[in-house]
């Protein structure tokens, strides 16, 4: 039987009209929580803060009441995944134990659009405040 919490992923309307702005191919997909760099990841040029402990357990709280988060945004290199935006949402679907995540998976190599796309997208969804 599958809880409300297995469903707690949605479209990213922002995310997908910057993704498409860039004309980046991107899809959704199931990826493995262990395929993603989550240190790397933590160190993009959108971060200026620390992931936050505390925003990362009340997100978890709040997948487990029901409540519906944008996909993360994640770029493949090599055989790992690193998040362009998702930093605090991923960590809070670790936290509650999930293998699998359901994100965007974006096609790009270009040093300076994977530099910019996480300052952009942080701008939207970056941690409250």
């Amino acid at each position: 039987m599958f809880k409300k919490s297995d469903y707690a992923w949605t479209d990213d309307t922002n995310g997908e009209s910057r993704l498409n702005e860039f004309g980046l191919e991107w899809t959704v997909e199931m990826i493995s929580m262990s395929d993603i760099d989550m240190d790397a990841s933590s160190r993009n040029n959108a971060r200026f803060d620390p992931v936050s402990e505390d925003l990362v357990s009340d997100y978890a709280l709040m997948i487990e009441s029901g409540d519906r988060f944008p996909r993360i945004i994640v770029v493949r290199r090599g055989k790992k995944y690193f998040i362009l935006s998702g930093n605090h949402r991923s960590r809070a679907w670790d936290l509650l134990g999930r293998r699998a995540i359901e994100a965007y998976v974006v096609a790009c190599e270009d040093a300076m659009v994977l530099d910019l796309l996480p300052r952009l997208f942080n701008r939207v969804h970056g941690a409250r405040e």
